[in-house]
C-alpha cells in the first residue's frame, strides 16, 4: 500500500513532528510505502529523522500573487465578514499536488489539518479511487471559530466528503461526528523517549511551545513568571513568528534574569531541557493535544494547564495534573505556587505524570492508525 501524507509544510511544529513519527511507526511495516509530502513546495524538513519515509516534495510554490490575494482575502473577512474559497488562494500548490498525486499512485492520502482538508473534494473528484482522511490537528472549535471561520461552509462540506475524519479526542470525535460519522479519535504519540526522570530538585518551571502569542498565551505566561518568586527561574524552549515581539515583552517587564529562552530544542537537547525542570505549565488558550505536556509527563515532570480540551484529555480531567478553569491567572499562580513550596507534592504529581505517559507510546498509536488503513470501523 502506497500512502502519501500531506502537511501544509514540514518545519518547526508539533502537527509535524506528530505526522513523521506516525509515519515512521507505520513505515516499519513491509506493507506500507509511505511519503512526507510537503504541500508548500519549500522543501524545509526541520526535523531530519524521518525512518524509512520518503520526503516528496510539491513541484509548485504558492505564487507571489496568491500571497497577496490570501492577505486581502483575510482583510476582507476581518472587517466585513465575507468568506472566500480556499483554492482561489493556493491554485499553483494545488496543481503541484495533483501532479504528485499522478506520479505517486497513491492508495491512501492523509491530508492533515484545516485548510488541507478543505481542499479534499477538489482531489476526491479527480482521484474517486483513492480513500481520503482528513486528519484534524487542533480543536473542532478552533477550526470552527478560529482557523477556518473565513472559509467555514466551504471546511464542512469536506468533512461530510471524506472517507474518515481522525481527530485527538473524545469530545472532538463526537463534535465532528456531527459531520461526519466516520470520525474516530486517535490521541498523539510520545515523540521523545527518556529512561530518565527530573529528580524535581531544580527551582526551574519548563514551558516549551511555539512561540505565538495568542493561542500559546504567553501574556498568561509572562504574568506567571513576573509573580513567581526571585529564586525560581523559567527555561523556555520554543520558536515562532513571535519571538521578536516576546522578547521585547521580557524585557518590558524586567524579566530576563527570571528566565532562559532556549530557542527550538530537539531529541536529547529536548529532553534534558525536561529533566532540568521540576513543575511543567501550559497556558494555551486552546490546544487540539498538547504534545509538550506528554513529554513533560513522560520526563516525570508536574502538569498544570489551563482547561481546554487537549490538556482536558490528557490530564483525564484532572485525575493526573492541574486544571485551571476559565482562564483565572490568579488561580493558576495559587496552585503552581503550592507546588514550588512543596517537594512532596511535586513527587505525588510525578508518579501520577508517569502512569499517564504509558497511556501515549508510539507502538499503541500506531496500532490504532493501522485499524484505520486496515479498514477496521470502530466508530464512538
Amino acid at each position: 500500500m502506497k500512502l502519501g501524507i500531506v502537511n501544509s509544510n514540514f518545519s518547526l511544529g508539533g502537527a509535524q513532528r506528530v505526522a513523521i513519527e506516525i509515519a515512521k511507526g507505520l513505515s516499519l511495516s513491509t506493507e506500507y510505502e509511505i511519503d512526507l509530502v510537503d504541500f508548500s513546495g519549500e522543501n524545509i524538513f526541520f526535523y531530519e529523522d524521518i525512518g524509512l519515509c520518503n520526503k516528496i516534495v510539491n513541484p509548485s510554490k504558492k505564487r507571489n500573487t496568491e500571497k497577496i490575494c490570501h492577505r486581502l482575502y483575510k482583510y476582507r473577512y476581518k472587517f466585513f465578514k465575507k468568506r472566500f474559497h480556499v483554492s482561489s488562494m493556493l491554485q499553483n500548490q494545488i496543481e503541484g499536488l495533483i501532479s504528485v498525486i499522478k506520479e505517486r499512485k497513491y492508495d491512501v492520502i492523509i491530508l492533515c489539518q484545516g485548510i488541507l482538508t478543505t481542499l479534499l473534494p477538489r482531489f476526491k473528484k479527480q482521484f474517486p479511487d483513492i480513500k481520503f482522511i482528513a486528519w484534524q490537528h487542533s480543536s473542532y472549535y478552533t477550526y470552527i471559530k478560529k482557523y477556518n471561520a473565513s472559509f467555514l461552509e466551504e471546511y464542512l462540506m469536506a468533512l461530510e466528503q471524506a472517507d474518515e475524519v481522525i481527530c485527538l479526542t473524545l469530545e472532538d470525535q463526537r463534535l465532528f461526528q456531527k459531520h461526519n460519522k466516520k470520525t474516530r479519535a486517535i490521541h498523539n504519540p510520545l515523540t521523545i523517549m527518556s529512561n530518565k526522570i527530573s529528580n524535581l530538585k531544580n527551582n526551574t518551571i519548563v514551558f516549551v511551545s511555539r512561540i505565538d502569542t495568542e493561542p500559546k498565551g504567553l501574556d498568561y505566561l509572562i504574568e506567571l513568571i513576573k509573580r513567581s518568586p526571585a529564586d525560581w527561574n523559567y527555561g523556555i524552549a520554543g520558536d515562532g513568528k513571535d519571538i521578536a515581539k516576546f522578547k521585547k515583552l521580557i524585557t518590558e517587564n524586567n524579566l530576563n534574569d527570571k528566565l532562559i529562552l532556549k530557542g527550538a530544542l530537539v531529541g536529547e537537547d529536548l529532553v534534558n531541557h525536561y529533566l532540568e525542570g521540576s513543575v511543567f505549565v501550559s497556558t494555551s488558550r486552546w490546544e487540539g493535544f498538547g504534545l509538550a505536556l506528554t513529554e513533560a509527563m513522560s520526563c516525570g515532570l508536574p502538569v498544570i494547564s489551563f482547561n481546554n480540551s487537549g490538556p482536558k484529555e490528557i490530564l483525564d480531567d484532572g485525575k493526573y495534573g492541574i486544571l485551571i478553569d476559565k482562564f483565572d491567572i490568579d488561580y493558576f499562580f495559587n496552585e503552581l505556587e503550592k507546588l514550588m513550596n512543596n517537594e512532596n507534592i511535586r513527587k505525588i504529581y510525578q508518579q501520577k505524570s508517569l502512569q499517564r505517559a504509558n497511556d501515549f507510546s508510539l507502538e499503541a498509536i500506531v496500532a490504532k492508525w493501522l485499524e484505520v488503513l486496515q479498514g477496521e470501523t470502530l466508530y464512538g
